[in-house]
């Protein structure tokens, strides 16, 4: 009777197990589908501005009460400010998100051996798998782009100043784009950093 209770204990256990497994591994889809999204939503912002830079551009006959060049600047910093929102988004928050559910999933594969080692796997076979530290490039590409864009532009509005003013904006240009990279790139953890972080609290 008592080895009876026992296996029932054990096989609820498992049951129980399971089922949390799963429910761990649907969230880490769904966040993997927000963060495809946030991704997506970065290059229609991208390409978004260049439509309406173009656009401002080819209507040489629409009036618009300010300069041109500087509209493509405006234009360029809501761009950059928007992607920047997403990289957060991504890479902050719901990239955290899902490393508490890939870790949690990970210990209950560490604890039952009946589970198959999928998370164990990708976390330490697959370095390549998904990384954040490998995806913030693309983030960096497209700010970088605007960036390039709108420092072209104000270039292009200044060119008929003095060197000295033009060397100054080719400075300020090269400036951002390694400050915009270097604040990425350092506030981007990978994931086994953020799970090793984790494992210590």
């Amino acid at each position: 009777m008592e080895d009876t209770t026992q296996n029932h204990l054990e096989k609820q256990d498992r049951l129980l197990s399971y089922g949390m497994y799963c429910h761990y591994i649907k969230d880490i889809k769904h966040f993997e589908m927000m963060q495809t999204y946030f991704r997506i939503m970065t290059s229609s912002i991208l390409l978004g501005c260049f439509v309406a830079m173009g656009f401002i551009f080819s209507s040489a006959g629409t009036h618009i009460p300010f300069e041109r060049s500087l509209a493509q600047i405006f234009i360029s910093l809501i761009g950059i400010g928007a992607m920047i929102t997403l990289w957060r988004l991504d890479l902050i928050f719901y990239e955290r998100l899902l490393t508490c559910n890939f870790y949690e999933a990970l210990k209950l594969e560490e604890k039952h051996s009946f589970l198959p080692k999928v998370h164990h796997n990708i976390l330490y076979k697959f370095e390549h798998y998904d990384k954040p530290s490998t995806i913030v490039y693309y983030y960096i590409g497209c700010i970088s782009t605007l960036v390039l864009t709108s420092g072209l532009f104000t270039f292009y509005h200044f060119r008929l100043q003095s060197t000295l003013v033009k060397g100054a904006i080719v400075f300020a240009i090269m400036i951002t784009l390694i400050l915009f990279s270097l604040l990425l790139k350092t506030k981007t953890k990978k994931r086994i950093f953020l799970i090793n972080k984790l494992m210590k609290t």
